[in-house]
This record gives C-alpha cells, sequence and structure tokens, in this order.
C-alpha cells in the first residue's frame, strides 16, 4: 500500500512539474458500488521537464477515463487510468517515424 501511495504520489509530482498550471476538469462521474468512474480533460502549458523531455512551452488538451475500485475501508485498491498518450505527445510537437526495414 505504502508503495502504490509513493509511485501515485510521483506521478502527480511529474504532472505539475512538467504542466503547472494543470487543470483537471470532471466531464462525468459514475460510482456503483466501491467501484467509481471518472471521465475527466486535463490542460495545462508543458513549461517544466516531462520526465527526460525539455519542456516545449505548448499547450495540451487531453481526455481520459479513472476507473477506481476501493475497499471496505474507503481506500484506493486499484486504479486504472485510460488515456491517447500518442495524442499527448503530438500536442508536445512530438512525430512517429516510420519503422526502419531492412
Amino acid at each position: 500500500l505504502a508503495s502504490r501511495k509513493r509511485e501515485l504520489e510521483a506521478n502527480i509530482q511529474l504532472c505539475f512539474a512538467a504542466f503547472p498550471d494543470l487543470k483537471r476538469e470532471l466531464d462525468h462521474v459514475i460510482a456503483d458500488n466501491n467501484e467509481v468512474y471518472l471521465n475527466w480533460t486535463l490542460t495545462g502549458s508543458n513549461t517544466g521537464v516531462f520526465g527526460e523531455l525539455p519542456p516545449t512551452g505548448k499547450k495540451i488538451k487531453i481526455s481520459g477515463i479513472t476507473r477506481m475500485d476501493f475497499d471496505d475501508e474507503g481506500k484506493i485498491a486499484v486504479e486504472q487510468v485510460y488515456y491517447n498518450e500518442l495524442s499527448l505527445m503530438q500536442q508536445l510537437g512530438h512525430t512517429l517515424s516510420p519503422p526502419v526495414l531492412e
């Protein structure tokens, strides 16, 4: 549990370091027993280092879905986050190159 908490905190810090003005808007929330589903949209400007990538100064807007399962104590037991990482990277100015075929 402690390692999951540290991992979540590290991911949050990575995002806010890379996008200090990061805003999350909850578009839709569904709760069913111990499961919660969130549709969200993130916006921000990449003015900080993103992992190993230097800042681009570009603005991003991505949407995604988070599913969280809670245990009987109300603590997050499982979190799954889905979003289009390719769209994020393209908004930052990155491109795909075709594979080199030999």
